[in-house]
């Protein structure tokens, strides 16, 4: 086989896509792959489509794994890859791009990858100051697993970093009083103390957030990462309490500082005030993680920091120019890159000039960098589809952020149900915004995208293809009463099981790598898996289309109000039904969906029956 090959980026796939013919999931599922590269380096290594395990055995060989259980198999295995020349540079950028129409905005992806940094490298010095709550909240296997992830996260660190560890309850108690060289005696005294650290007592978060800052400051250097890893599992009860009391304090001593110090925060259980958590990460331009009751604590906390232990560059921005515009950019501010990961920005694109310069600019073991490369981003370019839902999920967790966080406005719940019902992107809130749209503009009962998994007092479907009755209707009613109530938690309640889900759900969309994020997204924010709307939306994603499935119908979303359109009907496997797909090639991979379909293209809609 050979692979497509757009520049310097290599595109692999595995058919794993079964949704049209069964919904069972594969029990398990194991795929193997390795790259080998005699033309060059192999930098970025990507799977927009599955979680994958990525080993590098050196710069030219490439180890790519899949281990799944009860995969739901709803999408095709997509691989990428970039190769760089022997004269290559420490850090790689490589573009991926889709647009469908040369009158439309297209949409793209960069890939910043630091390739197979080598062992032999020096890994860049960091400080690093860990707090994590001790109080009575914290009893049981709580404090266990939080002492046994802050035992990891020291025996992790470099010999170049420093570090303190501050202990916090009814007040914060460091183990240094002052920034420390990661030396075995210094570990061996970390680990002593926290052997020895109980739960007890109340929540002074404002003083051990204080604490951390102030000693982080002393040392702080612009040519050393700064960050602060922050564990609670519960809301201020010691000290100021009020949440912007709290970050303006933070805010005030970061402020003052020589070296940008992100805070990393975890929230543990769903007692947290998550708002507090991810105003704090949105004014340092880190990340909230949240640690949910059927989580481990160890576990989730260790994974994350093998992550970001190892900085290779910071204060990372881009630049492109080609391009008639780029825009809505996400993430919109740039997180440092590690050893080990790349950084994923999704956005939009008017055309300009085909070649595009990319400019890549941060900072490289205290010196200022910066990498130029090339990049096409064509007129048209029907490849690469699953890039705008990439997009339209990230976009997506921001809206949804800005709702959490800072209230409801007309606009953005517009937008995020016209994207979410587009892109099925299901969530408890945005399932009660579509269920909201949909009968605001008057969509028929059985064309709506919930109706599908609606089910009778007997159990059993409700006929897609017959005019709802009252029972279909008092079904509706009743699940819009329940979203709707699921939708009040999130977008008011800053605690709580709804509010820690809703915001961990999120988080998953804002930062989303790839569509696996999607699924860990939504499951998620349910507390016992997807929850009741989402099991009614059954939907599949062909060629930018979504089709929702009522019964044995599947529904375009673009076509659900069929009032007032042109519509040709179509006899399944007819002469004139193969006659119509010789003749309209593009129609194929919609209509191909089942033997009962509805889909609007050019403004028709074309039914097959």
């Amino acid at each position: 086989e050979i692979l497509p090959k757009d520049g310097n980026m290599v595109r692999y796939l595995y058919h794993l896509n079964l949704a049209k013919y069964s919904t069972r999931p594969i029990k398990d599922l194991s795929v193997k792959m390795e790259i080998e590269s005699e033309a060059g380096e192999i930098k970025s290594v990507y799977s927009p489509s599955h979680e994958v395990e990525i080993k590098r055995h050196g710069k030219q060989r490439v180890v790519v794994g899949l281990e799944e259980e009860n995969l739901k198999p709803d999408s095709d295995l997509q691989l990428y890859y970039s190769l760089r020349g022997k004269d290559g540079g420490d850090v790689d950028v490589a573009a991926i791009t889709h647009k469908e129409d040369e009158d439309e905005s297209g949409y793209f992806t960069l890939l910043v990858s630091p390739g197979a940094w080598g062992a032999d490298r020096v890994p860049m010095p960091k400080d690093v100051v860990f707090v994590f709550d001790s109080s009575g909240s914290m009893r049981g296997n709580k404090i266990e697993q939080a002492k046994k992830a802050m035992e990891f996260c020291v025996d992790s660190l470099n010999p170049g970093d420093r570090f303190e560890i501050v202990r916090f309850s009814t007040e914060a108690e460091p183990v240094f009083g002052n920034l420390t060289k990661a030396n075995d005696k210094a570990k061996k005294r970390a680990t002593k103390f926290l052997d020895s650290v109980r739960a007890i007592g109340g929540t002074a978060i404002e003083e051990a957030l204080g604490t951390a800052s102030e000693i982080l400051a002393e040392k702080a250097s612009k040519d050393r990462p700064a960050q602060i890893i922050f564990l609670t599992d519960g809301q201020p009860t010691i000290g100021a309490i009020k949440e912007d009391v709290i970050i303006n304090g933070l805010q005030k001593e970061l402020k003052e500082t020589k070296a940008k110090i992100r805070v990393f925060c975890f929230g543990i259980g769903t007692n947290v005030n998550a708002h507090l958590l991810d105003k704090i990460t949105d004014k340092t331009n880190a990340v909230s993680q949240y640690v949910l009751p059927e989580e481990n604590i160890e576990t989730k906390v260790s994974r994350f920091y093998s992550k970001i232990s190892e900085p290779v560059l910071t204060g990372l921005e881009i630049k492109i120019k080609g391009p008639e515009r780029v825009h809505k950019l996400y993430p919109k501010e740039l997180p440092d890159l590690f050893k080990g990961d790349q950084v994923v920005v999704t956005g939009r694109y008017e055309s300009g000039k085909k070649e595009a310069t990319i400019t890549l600019t941060g900072s490289m073991m205290g010196k200022d960098r910066t990498f130029s490369y090339k990049a096409n981003f064509p007129k048209t370019n029907d490849d690469n589809d699953f890039i705008p839902r990439l997009w339209a999920t990230r976009r997506v967790g921001y809206l949804l952020e800005e709702i959490r966080l800072r209230g409801e406005k007309k606009e953005l719940k517009e937008e995020v149900a016209r994207l979410a019902r587009k892109y099925n992107i299901v969530t408890p809130y945005t399932s009660y915004l579509i269920l909201e749209d949909e009968a605001r503009d008057g969509v028929a009962l059985n064309r709506r995208s919930h109706f599908g998994g609606l089910r009778d007092e007997s159990g059993a479907r409700f006929d897609a293809e017959a005019p709802a009755d009252s029972a279909a209707s008092e079904a509706f009613d009743s699940l819009i009463v329940a979203e709707k109530e699921e939708a009040r938690k999130f977008s008011e309640e800053k605690s709580g099981e709804s509010a820690v889900r809703g915001a961990s759900s999120g988080s998953d969309l804002k930062n989303a790598k790839g569509l696996a994020d999607l699924g860990k997204a939504v499951n998620s924010s349910y507390s016992s898996g997807p929850g009741l709307a989402n099991g009614t939306i059954q939907s599949i994603i062909i060629g930018g289309k979504t089709f929702h499935r009522n019964g044995d119908l599947w529904i375009d979303d673009e076509a659900r109000d069929d009032k007032d359109k042109e519509i040709k009907e179509l006899e399944f496997g007819s002469k004139e039904y193969f006659d119509f797909l010789a003749a309209n090639p593009k129609l194929c991979r919609w209509l191909s969906v089942g033997n009962k379909v509805d889909c609007l293209e050019n403004g028709k809609i074309y039914r097959v029956r």
